[in-house]
């Protein structure tokens, strides 16, 4: 994340609601530059702040998720009810709520044996597990570059509808 004033931010970010200090963003970018060089780099608080500021986009996006029913990959803290309600998601990929990496090459097998039973011609799968979603998303971008699968990070979002609410862009948002 380099949101910050050198770098560029959204209308209401701030110091802890997805804004960090000058020198810890440009700290940031020292270590992360050379993988992205010539490439785009895209928000990963995207959503987040949509949610909050530009609901009806979010509610857009949530729509065309839902529709196509993706994989969900997330902590088994999660209600199964919530997820198909908000994503229309039938297929759960549960993974320890803390500490999930230890676990990766097994949720990594669940995902690659439901992809294979996949009959679309298309698949998304939305990951909600912390940092071990990019690893993830990395292994099986790798091992499935010939099949057409949306990799998605949901990031906290599906954590606000299971009722957590800890962050202090949620608490400024006035979100319950």
């Amino acid at each position: 994340m380099i949101h910050s004033k050198k770098f560029g931010i959204e209308k209401y970010m701030e110091e802890g609601v997805h804004e960090i200090p000058n020198n810890l963003a440009e700290l940031y970018l020292i270590y992360v530059y050379k993988y992205f060089i010539g490439e785009k780099i895209y928000s990963h608080v995207a959503l987040h702040y949509q949610i909050i500021y530009n609901k009806q986009k979010a509610i857009e996006l949530l729509k065309i998720l839902k529709k196509n029913k993706p994989i969900f990959v997330g902590g088994e803290h999660n209600s199964k009810e919530i997820l198909n309600q908000l994503l229309g998601t039938e297929n759960f990929i549960k993974t320890l709520s803390k500490n999930t990496y230890k676990t990766i090459d097994k949720i990594e097998t669940k995902i690659i044996k439901e992809l294979n039973k996949s009959n679309n011609k298309y698949e998304i799968i939305v990951f909600s597990c912390g940092l071990t979603s990019k690893a993830l998303i990395k292994r099986l971008y790798l091992f499935y570059n010939n099949k057409k699968v949306f990799y998605f990070d949901m990031g906290s979002i599906v954590e606000l509808f299971n009722g957590k609410t800890m962050w202090t862009w949620v608490k400024k948002s006035g979100i319950d």
